[in-house]
């Protein structure tokens, strides 16, 4: 049997992941797993230096769980879409724990990506952080009130950085610049990207 495709929507906060990860599950009929911060016990902790490093373990675990998920149905010839991966984490916890901390995480980050599968495609998605900013206030999540703009922008050289060095086929699409939630083409173009990617 013929192993499934696995792509990894990656980004920012508020950049549209989700969105576009639903997106291509519905148009190219792939399985669509995602995120589930919801279920995080400790999202109020979130952006918190005294409680990030729970914040982040959860997050960890849960990936590295979904990720073996994700291997079972590419292994039964499904084609999977998911967001973030587990390197992600690590962008999200450098600049708020302490140095002890850091080299905890990093310790179960480096034991559960060993073992995790890597997918055939990244597609990270960005957007200038002042539009980002403006689409988490509008959105209103409790956990994110603690998110500032200098924040964000922090995190939008960290995410450039690792898409830059990041080793494996990938692709980057602007979200500011496109529509996702509306627009036939805008719609059309990024998925046709995606296809086209794949192919390669």
């Amino acid at each position: 049997m013929q192993k499934g495709k696995y792509v990894l929507i990656s980004g920012n906060c508020a950049v549209g992941k989700t969105t576009l990860a639903a997106l291509i599950a519905k148009k190219l009929g792939f399985d669509f797993f995602g995120e589930e911060w919801q279920k995080n016990p400790f999202n109020k902790g979130n952006y918190d230096k005294k409680t990030q490093l729970e914040v982040d373990l959860w997050f960890l675990q849960k990936r590295a769980k979904q990720l073996k998920k994700i291997e079972k149905e590419i292994k039964r010839g499904k084609n999977v879409v998911g967001e973030r991966c587990m390197q992600e984490g690590r962008i999200f916890c450098s600049s708020l724990l302490s140095k002890k901390e850091l080299v905890l995480f990093d310790s179960f980050l480096g034991l559960l990506n060993y073992y995790c599968i890597k997918p055939d495609l990244l597609v990270f998605l960005e957007a200038n952080p002042k539009e980002l900013f403006g689409r988490i206030k509008k959105r209103k999540r409790e956990f994110e009130k603690r998110l500032s703009l200098h924040h964000l922008q922090k995190l939008d050289k960290a995410y450039k950085k690792f898409f830059d060095s990041y080793r494996g086929k990938k692709i980057k699409i602007d979200s500011g610049l496109l529509d996702f939630c509306s627009n036939g083409e805008h719609i059309k173009k990024a998925v046709q990207q995606i296809k086209s990617a794949l192919k390669e």
